[in-house]
């Protein structure tokens, strides 16, 4: 078995990826927009119309002129009891444009609901609740100017008040979400709010995942001597699914060089990614370096990354479709998937990011064994700020990950991380 060749950085393996996996085939397909949830757009899409088509209210109240409330307060003798006072000519129906009636008095005003569309002549809104009727007259008692009461408070009206312009939400010609973004919710109500019935998205790729190791059985089977349950398939599958993508199918393989050999010849036409999982060292039967290597378009691109944990990472290109060697242990295996398949994934034109937050770091950590090293923390939320204490674990131990809420990365270049810093936490 050859050795594991120089082991490279994060960032040098990540260009290695875009570089020979940058030309990824993308397929699309039109869903309505309720099956749109969660699924990947597939190109920029651009607002033909602005929204709010119209000028609107955010309150119930009195659709107004602000020059002609300003007006009246240069001439004391047109406030009522310190009031502005503005006649009532009609009504905003809700769903319908205004029909106002022809009025020689300036000084008027209209009742307007929340939502409704703004005559072209107002340019404000005054809530209902600052205002007193009485009979066809308005009066704004916010606004009253009286000299017995100089501390009363005055409310500012300007223009745009309580008002929502034309185009303020979305405007014609804007890009209003790219490509390769995963649809929320929230971009549902954008894109029903414009109109569109239907959108195109990209079909995730599929993924064969296969775990490899003779001391692997079933989850369901009862455990004997030197046997361990096969747990990285189930992890690595629910990430994917998390993800969006998929389908996804599970393999076990012995360890021999012609199972895995056989595998990779038949699986590979059967998906667009291939993952393994186990034997990616250089151990007596670690035998997939050796098969992906003799099987692969240019052998492998790179084996070994200098990261802990997950060394023992190798990725390579077979008829065109990228190969993926992770470890057997669990934590090194969802950190090699985490860090690499993503960048992957994100090369058949999908747009995934990993959410993070920062927090003050409890206890110092730092790179271990010479390596950029993924600490496992815990957060908390302390008085005024998160906190996140390292937990102590070995690469082995799925609880490791399974008690963590992120990782921080401790660099290798930047040293210790010590206790006290405000570090970013990339959430699992």
């Amino acid at each position: 078995m050859k050795p594991i060749r120089p082991l490279i950085e994060i960032e040098e393996a990540k260009a290695i990826i875009r570089k020979c996996f940058s030309e990824r085939p993308v397929k699309t397909e039109r869903v309505t927009l309720f099956e749109a949830l969660g699924r990947y757009l597939a190109s920029d899409l651009v607002a033909d119309q602005d929204m709010p088509p119209f000028d609107k209210s955010t309150v119930d109240g009195y659709a107004v002129k602000t020059a002609v409330i300003s007006k009246l307060f240069e001439d004391p003798k047109t406030l009522t009891e310190g009031m502005p006072a503005l006649k009532l000519i009609g009504e905003v129906m809700m769903g319908a444009e205004a029909a106002l009636p022809e009025s020689t008095n300036e000084a008027n005003c209209v009742y307007i609901p929340t939502g409704g569309f703004l005559p072209d002549v107002y340019d404000a809104v005054v809530k209902i609740e600052e205002t007193v009727q009485n009979g066809d007259q308005i009066l704004f008692k916010n606004l009253a100017k009286t000299d017995l009461s100089p501390a009363f408070h005055i409310l500012p009206l300007q223009s745009g008040s309580n008002i929502i312009l034309k185009g303020e939400d979305v405007k014609t010609g804007e890009k209003i979400i790219k490509r390769g973004r995963r649809l929320t919710r929230y971009d549902l109500g954008v894109l029903g709010m414009l109109g569109f019935n239907e959108v195109e998205v990209i079909v995730p790729p599929s993924l064969s995942i296969a775990t490899t190791g003779d001391e692997l059985v079933d989850i369901d089977a009862p455990l004997s001597p030197g046997k361990i349950r096969d747990i990285n398939g189930t992890v690595l599958a629910g990430i994917a699914r998390e993800w969006g993508l998929g389908p996804v199918r599970l393999t076990r393989l012995e360890d021999t060089y012609e199972a895995v050999e056989n595998y990779i010849k038949s699986e590979i036409d059967q998906c667009d990614l291939l993952i393994t999982s186990g034997g990616s060292s250089v151990g007596k039967k670690d035998y997939i370096p050796a098969v992906v290597d003799s099987l692969s378009d240019e052998g492998l691109l790179f084996h070994g990354m200098n990261i802990k944990p997950g060394k023992p990472i190798g990725v390579a290109a077979m008829n065109g479709k990228p190969i993926v060697l992770l470890p057997g242990n669990p934590v090194s295996t969802v950190v090699g998937f985490i860090v690499l398949v993503s960048e992957l994934i994100n090369q058949f034109g999908f747009d995934i990011h990993h959410p993070f937050c920062y927090a003050e770091l409890k206890e110092t950590i730092g790179p271990e064994d010479g390596r950029t090293t993924f600490h496992m923390v815990r957060l908390t939320e302390g008085e005024g700020a998160m906190t996140a204490m390292p937990l102590r674990g070995k690469s082995g131990l799925i609880t490791y990950i399974a008690n963590a809420d992120g990782y921080v990365i401790a660099p290798l270049e930047g040293g210790t991380v010590k206790a006290g810093e405000q570090v970013k936490v990339f959430l699992l």
